[in-house]
Parts: C-alpha cells; structure tokens; sequence
C-alpha cells in the first residue's frame, strides 16, 4: 500500500482510517507536503479504501498518486536476473540462434537528474558450436552528459585457450548522450522510464494532459485503472493497481497509428508479482515490480526477477562513471572528444595488440567449426540477443565475409568500432 506511513509499521498506505496515526512531522519529512495533502484531502472526501471506491477515483486523483510515488524516489540500486526465450514463428537454417540466454545485472539509478549505471553478466550457448557456454561481461554508465561503454573479453568460450586472458578489461568508449541505455530495467516496469523516444516518466506524462481514463478492469484477478497515453505514432496502455502504489501491472506499446486502431503490439510488460523493498531515506518499505515478463514484437520474451533492491540509497555522480586511472595497463581508451587518436592505459599499446592476435586466433578457431555445420542441413540454435542494441547478433551464414565479421563481434564481446589507424 503507500503514501502515508502509519505507525503500525506497515508501510506506505493511503488507508484513509488510519489517518489519525500519522503524525503531520512525518508526513512532511518524507513526500512533497503539496503532493501529500492534495492527496490526503482527496481520500478524506471519498471516506473509503481505494479497492472499494476503484470506480469512483477520477483522473485527477490517480495522477496525484502516481506523482506522489514518482517524486518520493530518487536513487535505486540492485540487482535483477533476466532470462530471454526466442520463439520465432520460423527458424531459418542459414541464421545463427543464441541459446538459453541469461544475464545478471547489477544497476543503479538516480531518477531525477537521468543517471544510470548497469554491471552486466552474460551467458548463452551456440549448440552447433559446442556444449560449452558463453559468459561475457559489459558495464554501462551514464552521469547525465557522457556515457562510459567498458568492454571486457570473454570469460569463458568455447577453445578458450586459443583466446586472451579471460574476463579483463579491454576497451573504454566514452560517448557525448546515453549511449547504451536499456529499454527494459526496473525504472521502466514502474513507469519512472518511459519506453518511448522521447523518454521521460509516467508521472510526466499525465501531468502533461495526454492521459486518458478508460475506466477499470481486472487484470490478472487485480482492479486497476486503464490509462492511454499517444506519443504521436506510439500509443501507450496501462493499467495501474491501486492496491500496489498505483504502479503498472501491466503495460502495453502500441504502433500502427489511429489509421491501423493502434493493432501492432510493439512491446509488452507484465507484472506479475511486486514486493515490499527498504527505502533507506525514510525507514519503511516501499512497494515495486518483482517479477515482470516482457514480450518484444511477439517472438522475443524476457522473464526478469529482482533480487535485490535499495530505495533511495546515497549515491553519488561517481557512482555513474569510470575512471580510467582504476583499469589496468593496455586497454584501450576512446573518448568522442578526440575521436582520431585513441591511447591505452599505461601507454601499453603492445599490450592491446598481443590481446588482439589472441581474439583473431579464438576467432579462427570458431569459424573453422560453424563453417563446418553451415554444410549441414540443420540450423544452428541460438536466441539472437535483442536487449537495447547492446549486442550485434550473427544474422546469417551466407557468406564468408558475413560470418567471419559475425564471429568477431562475436568473440570481441560488442568491443566499439576503434578510430582509423588505431
């Protein structure tokens, strides 16, 4: 539940009889006072639990509420597993699927001034390569104006031993804007990201007029409100539980337009349980989506769980950068500032390059297998990765020259374009 915190211990409740339990110091010291008594004013007036008066509630109040939510969080840190599935409506032979993807992802947010940070852990399988798993790792941050991409190499791969020392730093690419952002994290499941490009939040975009109540449903067993919200050519549906924070249970992304009736489901969140979390700033707990399933254009699904999760942990602008002074010496270092002249830590360039000789050796090593099980009749099995851009997938064996790119990309873990000549 939410809002006002009782004394009872039981957390954040807009339980309108268990006003008198709160004290007006309290209240003040944890929300916007503004925010707080527009909304108190408005449950006093209706005299009922929100469950039972869904149907009354209009626009105004539901929008105050959301508000109320967004602007009580400030800072996340936590982590959260996702497991991806691809189930395509036909599997080409010639294409190159990645198995059993599964990522753990170690994130942190401060929510008003747009920063983020994301430690990644990645693994996956190519059947036709081997039994052995992949395993990779990337770290993304953004402090609001630059964004830091540090690749590592592979820490375990099939024929590994033809490749680099396994899991170290290699290359650092810092980039002008949030490069590198993901449109499916925790502040997107709880509308404090929108998935759209104008970005922003949920909270924004009803205080801005473009919301629509369409009334109540019951998704999932639970009532909640279904709100609409068009963003030009993309028109967001969401229904949001009362009894939850007001957060979405689910969400909806739609394309095609009025012309189409908004047909094409884009993108798809479903929550399907949320949790009580510590908020560290005001010593309760706080609810947020635990388990969410996603769905991208009907083929690829994500099931993610958080693990972990801090509401408004201090955090500071360090938190979202990396400093290179900490990598050890030879990677590679990128900055758009200087886009023609990259360096390397420790000025070990030669310690980049030998690294290099051993990921074209690995390379090599995998392209003589898969070359081999092209000439079969069965496909190679694999999901392609489809997270945010953040991995280019192998799309076919057609060629020599397409495969071999693949496998680089492949094997040097997403590593960034390098200058000319570098």
């Amino acid at each position: 539940m939410f809002f006002i915190r009782a004394s009872s211990g039981c957390g954040w409740t807009c339980q309108p009889w268990k006003l008198w339990q709160v004290s007006v110091g309290e209240l003040w010291t944890t929300v916007r006072a503004t925010h707080a008594l527009l909304f108190v004013s408005v449950v006093v007036v209706a005299g009922v639990r929100p469950a039972a008066a869904a149907d009354k509630m209009d626009l105004a109040t539901i929008r105050t509420a959301v508000s109320f939510y967004t602007d009580s969080v400030k800072t996340l840190e936590g982590r959260y597993h996702d497991r991806s599935t691809y189930q395509p409506k036909k599997r080409s032979p010639s294409t190159v699927y990645f198995e059993d993807e599964r990522r753990v992802i170690d994130f942190a947010a401060d929510v008003p001034n747009g920063r983020w940070s994301t430690d990644t852990s990645k693994s996956f399988s190519i059947e036709r390569l081997s039994p052995d798993r992949f395993e990779s790792r990337d770290v993304s941050m953004f402090d609001g104006q630059e964004s830091y991409q540090l690749s590592y190499t592979l820490a375990k791969a099939p024929f590994i031993e033809f490749g680099p020392p396994p899991g170290v730093p290699d290359q650092l690419t810092i980039s002008s804007g949030a490069e590198g952002e993901s449109s499916s994290t925790p502040l997107h499941f709880a509308g404090l990201r929108l998935r759209h490009s104008q970005g922003g939040m949920l909270a924004s975009a009803l205080q801005s007029g473009k919301g629509r109540l369409e009334g109540l449903e019951e998704i999932d067993g639970h009532d909640c409100y279904r709100i609409e919200v068009e963003f030009g050519s993309l028109k967001l549906i969401v229904w949001l539980d009362p009894q939850h924070d007001f957060l979405p249970r689910r969400q909806e992304y739609r394309g095609g337009g009025k012309e189409h009736d908004w047909k094409m489901l884009a993108f798809l969140f479903e929550t399907l349980e949320f949790k009580q979390f510590a908020d560290a700033a005001h010593g309760n707990q706080r609810w947020f989506p635990q388990h969410v399933k996603t769905t991208f254009s009907t083929d690829m699904k994500h099931e993610i769980e958080l693990i972990e999760l801090q509401i408004n942990p201090p955090l500071k602008i360090t938190h979202f950068q990396v400093d290179a002074a900490t990598l050890p010496d030879g990677v590679k270092l990128v900055n758009y500032k200087t886009p023609q002249k990259a360096t390397f830590t420790g000025g070990r360039r030669d310690l980049w390059e030998a690294r290099q000789k051993l990921v074209d050796a690995h390379d090599e090593r995998c392209h003589e297998v898969l070359g081999e099980s092209a000439k079969s009749d069965d496909p190679i099995r694999a999901n392609p990765l489809t997270s945010g851009g953040w991995l280019a997938w192998l799309v076919g064996l057609g060629s020599l020259a397409v495969l071999t790119l693949g496998i680089r990309l492949l094997m040097r873990n997403r590593r960034a374009t390098s200058p000319a000549g570098q």
